[in-house]
Formats: C-alpha cells, structure tokens, sequence
C-alpha cells in the first residue's frame, strides 16, 4: 500500500467531557458528516463493524490499546479503471492514561490519510483529489490545532498593526509547519480577494495555516522582510519551516504568481497542495502509534511512497 495523503491534528482534550468513549462520538460524526457529503448512498457504522455496497466499504473500528482509546474509520473504493483500491481514513487516538505511566506525549491526536493499493506492479498512482474530510474535522472539532497552530474554518487575516508579531512568528526556529501567506490584490475589491481567499483556503486545509495580508500590511510586510522575501499583491508565497533563518535561503519559500492565482484558482491549488503534501507526509504519527498500536490488527502504519 501507498500513503499518498496526509493531513494530522492535535485536539486539545480540555475542550471535551471527560469520557474519551464519548469524545470519540465527536469524532464519529465528524466522519458520518463528511460520508454524507461525499455520497449520500454510503452509511457509517453505529457500532464497530462494517458496511459494504456496490464497490464500496465503510468500517468503524474502536478499542482500548496502550491506554490509547484508539477508533479507526475508513472507506474503501474499489477503482477498477485503475485496478487498485483507494482507503480514505479517519484515526483518531485519546490518551486515557488516568495515572500518566506510559508517557503518552498528546491528549487527542487524529489524522486523515489515503492510500492506494493495487496487484498490479506496473500500476503507478493514478491522479486524485485531496478529500475534504480535513475541513469536516477543523470545522467540527473546534479545539485543533495543525503544527501547534490553532486551526480556523477561515484564512487568519493579518493587519498592518499585526505584521510586527507575525513577523515574528514566521521567523521562529522551532515553526513545525509552513505558513502560506496570500496578499490582498490592489485591482479589486477586498471582500472579492476574501472570498477567493476562502476557497483557496478550505481546499488545502490541513496542510498549513493560511494569511491573508490587506493592502496596508502588504506593504508593511515588505519593509520588515525586505524586498527578497516579500510578495506582490494578489499572489501567494508559502515560506517554509526549519532552523535556517528566512533570508538565508530565500528561493525555498516558494511563489505563486499573481497571474495564475487570480485567474486559476483550481492550478493554483493544485500547485500549492504539490508543494505542502510531501512535507506532510513526513510529520510522524505518535511514538505510541508507530511503536505499539500500529502491531496490532486493524490499525495499520503505511509508508509514503518511496519512503
């Protein structure tokens, strides 16, 4: 099997009851939510189990391992243009170690993945589109967070009093995450730059934090970072993360034209989402996950493709 896709998140627990049986409720319609949306003939599980139809399986899985309450729940599509299958998931594990013996380093940690599989050696991964089940979990479990970033249902506005301290955070050593930052176009109206903001943002959900700079702390952005790591108005810049210092290398924090962005909104999209989506993959999963839970049946640990 092949992970192609992968979006994670951290939950604050303190936002749920104390029950993780009942915070993994939460979770499950979080899942039936995005099922309905996506094909409103698929039907999830009540009850640990599974669900199959023409082409189609849907499973919901639950359990207690490692002091982990762990639920897994996942569609398999059968592709048969393509002779494999894809499995879209949802993980989601809760630290229900009462006594704090078994070093569990998150209270709630959940991620979406897809993976494609098939017996065909010579098949290579055909073309796909990044479900939107991330947005249903940033929409409905309002306590996450993507890199240590709390997550928002909107792009986070930046204005001009606020470059200072944005600044500031882009250029933290210890940033986890990309941060992808929009600048509001000059030749048009800004609430026609916000929406297009929007829809840009709620396909790439997930991936990174997305800001959008106004007019004003466009410019007031350039004359902090300087000219090599500014960005015009109506384009897009994702500036990466790591120890080395943004002007160091200021060709890693890659553009997005303003040609393309605003009259291609769906390349544009699929040229970020090439950028963000193997560093992504690389995010490792809990320690607990990949080193126990993982081993057991049911809760499986796919590598990304040529990893």
């Amino acid at each position: 099997m092949t992970l192609v896709h992968r979006t994670g998140f951290e939950i604050d627990q303190s936002g749920f009851g104390a029950d993780p049986f009942e915070t993994q409720e939460i979770v499950w319609d979080v899942f039936k939510e995005w099922l309905s949306e996506y094909n409103k003939n698929l039907r999830l599980p009540v009850e640990p189990g599974k669900i199959e139809s023409d082409n189609c399986e849907v499973s919901y899985g639950l359990d207690e391992l490692c002091n982990v309450v762990v639920a897994r729940f996942s569609l398999i599509e059968i592709d048969t243009n393509h002779n494999g299958q894809w499995i879209t998931s949802l993980t989601s594990l809760i630290n229900n170690d009462l006594w704090g013996t078994s070093n569990i380093d998150f209270d709630h940690y959940c991620w979406v993945d897809v993976e494609w599989t098939t017996t065909d050696p010579t098949q290579i991964v055909p073309p796909f589109s990044p479900p939107t089940l991330a947005k249903y979990v940033i929409e409905g479990i309002s306590w996450s967070r993507v890199g240590g970033i709390q997550t928002s249902p909107e792009p986070n506005e930046i204005s001009q009093t606020g470059v200072p301290e944005f600044v500031e955070l882009l250029n933290d050593p210890e940033r986890q995450i990309p941060f992808v930052v929009v600048a509001e176009d000059r030749y048009e109206e800004k609430k026609d730059a916000e929406a297009r903001c929007l829809n840009f943002y709620q396909s790439i959900m997930g991936f990174a934090p997305v800001f959008f700079l106004n007019k004003e702390a466009t410019s007031a952005f350039a004359d902090s970072v300087g000219t090599t790591l500014s960005l015009e108005a109506g384009s897009i810049r994702c500036y990466m993360n790591g120890p080395e210092l943004l002007e160091e290398n200021p060709s890693r924090h890659k553009k997005i034209p303003r040609e393309l962005y605003v009259n291609d909104l769906q390349n544009t999209i699929k040229r970020v989402i090439k950028i963000l989506a193997p560093l992504a993959l690389k995010r490792p999963l809990p320690k607990i996950y990949t080193n126990k839970i993982s081993k057991q049946p049911g809760f499986p640990n796919y590598k990304s493709q040529g990893a």
